[in-house]
């Protein structure tokens, strides 16, 4: 999403783009977004004020709670991958990332006439 959000505002500093496994920032994309974080400027505030030591857990646990038919293995590994993020981030950090997935509600969305000087030297590649 960043490269397409880059590629709008910057076109003439972009020779080609490549885009694996991409999601888009379409209208339909930013529709959701909004709908499924309408919260977030609320969730912010919160997280500004609130002891992020005992939010961090719950955080970890609403990060599990996305995990479907996964191995054993699987389900330890996510969760030491989440510990691990979480360990060295700070109250600072998780607003300031937190602010910059609230701001992508923000932007234009990304139409085909936006890559109109990249015809023929984008490269989509899409998982089996």
């Amino acid at each position: 999403m960043v490269a397409q959000i880059y590629t709008q505002k910057y076109p003439k500093e972009v020779g080609g783009i490549i885009l694996i496994s991409n999601g888009g920032m379409d209208a339909a994309t930013l529709k959701s977004l909004k709908k499924k974080y309408f919260l977030a400027p609320l969730m912010l505030f919160y997280m500004k004020y609130c002891n992020y030591e005992k939010l961090k857990p719950k955080l970890i646990r609403a990060g599990m709670g996305h995990i479907r038919n996964e191995s054993k293995e699987e389900i330890a590994y996510a969760q030491e991958m989440f510990e691990t993020i979480f360990k060295d981030y700070t109250k600072e950090k998780a607003v300031h990332i937190s602010g910059l997935l609230a701001d992508l509600m923000n932007q234009t969305p990304v139409t085909e006439s936006d890559f109109k000087e990249l015809e023929g030297k984008i490269l989509l590649i899409l998982p089996d």
